[in-house]
């Protein structure tokens, strides 16, 4: 995992899409979508060590 619990498939993702942003780059990447963006998104993540209540 990258930053922020997201693989790099997730920043390969974006940069694609920066590059070609149309429907067929959506459709064509929808997969890598859903497992390095949304599936990420949509899992709880333990809290970080500094947030912690005292």
């Amino acid at each position: 995992m990258s930053a922020l619990g997201f693989p790099a498939a997730a920043l390969d993702f974006y940069d694609g899409l920066e590059e070609t942003n149309t429907r067929e780059f959506w459709l064509a990447s929808k997969t890598a979508y859903d497992r390095s963006v949304k599936e990420p998104m949509s899992t709880p993540r333990r809290p970080a060590l500094n947030s912690r209540s005292s």
